[in-house]
Formats: structure tokens, C-alpha cells, sequence
């Protein structure tokens, strides 16, 4: 009887943890950063428009070349097999990735603010 309740309480954690999850999900975040992209049917060919779209083209092909980056390096850490330099090449390429996230993150919030200081 108690291991039947002991899975019950489990899954009742799990069902109210996915629950609470959704509710957070469901709420809204205001960065207070303004899109520059026009409504439909109007003119896209102001400049920040074109420059915000090139920004966001190349900085997503970073951030996917990142995530490429430490998923390589896990695979590289993981298939060490007790090879030290293997286990560290592995790591360096992870920490690399995540820099390379980060520097993506910071180089789009700065495009952002600059590109809504200028309009």
C-alpha cells in the first residue's frame, strides 16, 4: 500500500508540475524593445526594417552554428573513452559554443536598442 501511494503522489507532483508550467508559459513578457517590422500590406523597405531582417538572418545562422557547436563537443566529450585530451578538446568546444551564444545574445540586444534609438 505504500509503494501504490508513493507513485500516486509521483504522479500527482508530475500532472501539478506540468500544470504550473503551462500557466507560467502562458504569461506575457514586455522586453520594451519595438519590432521595427510593419504591419501587413505596408511598404518593407525602410531601412531599419531591411537592416533588422539581415540581423536576424545572420545572427540565427550563429546561434545555430553555436548550438552545433556544443552539441559536437558533447558528442566529443562523451566518445572520450578516458582519452584526457579528447575529454578536454570536448569541453573546449562546449565552453566555446556557449560563448558564442552569448556573444549572439548580446550582439542582438544591441542591434535592437540601437535600431530603436535611431527610429
Amino acid at each position: 500500500m505504500k509503494v501504490l501511494s508513493k507513485k500516486y503522489s509521483i504522479t500527482l507532483f508530475v500532472f501539478l508540475l506540468a500544470n504550473y508550467a503551462n500557466t507560467a508559459l502562458a504569461v506575457t513578457f514586455d522586453s520594451g524593445f519595438v519590432d521595427p517590422t510593419p504591419p501587413a500590406g505596408a511598404s518593407t523597405s525602410s531601412f531599419d526594417v531591411i537592416l533588422h531582417d539581415i540581423t536576424n538572418w545572420i545572427l540565427g545562422f550563429a546561434a545555430a552554428i553555436s548550438v552545433l557547436m556544443i552539441i559536437m563537443g558533447g558528442v566529443i566529450y562523451m566518445t572520450s573513452a578516458g582519452d584526457q585530451t579528447k575529454a578536454d578538446s570536448g569541453k573546449k568546444t562546449v565552453t566555446n559554443g556557449i560563448a558564442g551564444l552569448v556573444i549572439v545574445g548580446l550582439a542582438y540586444a544591441i542591434v535592437v536598442m540601437i535600431i530603436s534609438m535611431v527610429t
